[in-house]
């Protein structure tokens, strides 16, 4: 097993399926947080395999895994002329739309806090006039009945 100072990635593999004959002996029914749904899905008697599938295409570390490759084999470096540069344009695209989300819910708030400044300005109530437009309501005890009688309801 080697140590974590030797570990250069984590990939994923899948089990090639068609290769290996793999057949579907049954269905099962699929189970949501512990409850059978009836919904179901295939049950596959998969085959022993030594060989599996991996997608290069989609491992941004596919260079620590070309020297375990055949030479002719193609990599994602053979379809693209700038990956290097695709990679940081991608990058860039992420951060501004991450940015423009910040930016929206930020106006969002400022828009919602403006709002209720309006609504209350001119009152003598902090809430406004109606209490009720700025999403407050009265406050009424429980019955008597109630177990805790200083409890209130909103």
């Amino acid at each position: 097993m080697p140590s974590l100072q030797e570990l250069l990635c984590i990939i994923n593999v899948q089990h090639d399926c068609a290769q290996f004959s793999c057949k579907v002996t049954g269905t099962k029914q699929i189970e949501q947080e512990h409850v059978e749904t009836n919904q179901t899905k295939c049950v596959i008697a998969h085959k022993e395999a030594t060989q599996f599938i991996l997608n290069l295409a989609s491992l941004h570390n596919y260079q620590h895994l070309q020297e375990y490759l055949p030479e002719d084999y193609p990599l994602p470096r053979d379809f693209i002329d700038n990956h290097e540069g695709i990679r940081m344009a991608m990058a860039a695209s992420l951060r501004d739309k991450k940015r423009q989300v910040r930016e929206e819910k930020e106006a969002i708030e400022k828009e919602r806090a403006l709002g209720c400044l309006e609504k209350t300005s001119g009152s003598s109530n902090p809430f406004g006039a109606d209490s009720a437009s700025v999403g407050t309501a009265p406050i009424k005890p429980i019955s008597q009945k109630s177990k805790q009688p200083k409890d209130l309801i909103v």
